[in-house]
């Protein structure tokens, strides 16, 4: 059933929360988690070669960082009891661009059965009117959808 999850990551608590999910299904399921990073920036806007290397340390980081995580989660899954997600079945990738569109294209490229997101549970008129990046996904992406509420949902809304 879900064996290939597709975690889109913006580094927030969010979409930790997301991930833990995930890979809490990965661990039951014996599936894959695949981690996607966008950022959310046009490539090509550098001026020179030290935005491109602090671009691509930031990108390192941000990897690192994902597959530290992701690592730490699954240890956790095992230690609760669920089969062990493995190194292996734990893949990463790098987007840059709109983030929504982005998202929706790697879980295509993937072939990927379910999206586990976070959302940050705000809204604002900007929201009201072009929609957040999870709602954006859900009404586009062509498989399961999972969105993960922030603790203390619907409280923290601005």
């Amino acid at each position: 059933m879900f064996k290939k999850i597709l975690v889109p990551m913006d580094l927030s608590e969010c979409s930790q929360k997301a991930l833990r999910a995930a890979v809490d299904l990965a661990s039951i399921y014996g599936g894959e988690v695949f981690l996607l990073h966008v950022i959310d920036k046009p490539t090509g806007q550098y001026h020179d070669k030290e935005d491109v290397d602090d671009e691509l340390n930031a990108i390192q980081t941000d990897e690192s960082d994902l597959m530290n995580d992701a690592l730490k989660f699954a240890a956790d899954a095992k230690e609760s009891g669920k089969p062990e997600l493995t190194r292996d079945r734990i893949f990463i990738r790098i987007a840059s661009g709109a983030p929504a569109a982005e998202i929706v294209k790697a879980a295509n490229e993937s072939q990927t059965e379910m999206i586990v997101m976070g959302t940050h549970g705000r809204t604002s008129i900007k929201e009201m009117f072009l929609g957040s990046t999870a709602e954006r996904v859900a009404r586009e992406a062509s498989c399961a959808v999972l969105v993960v509420k922030p603790d203390g949902y619907p409280y923290l809304r601005d």
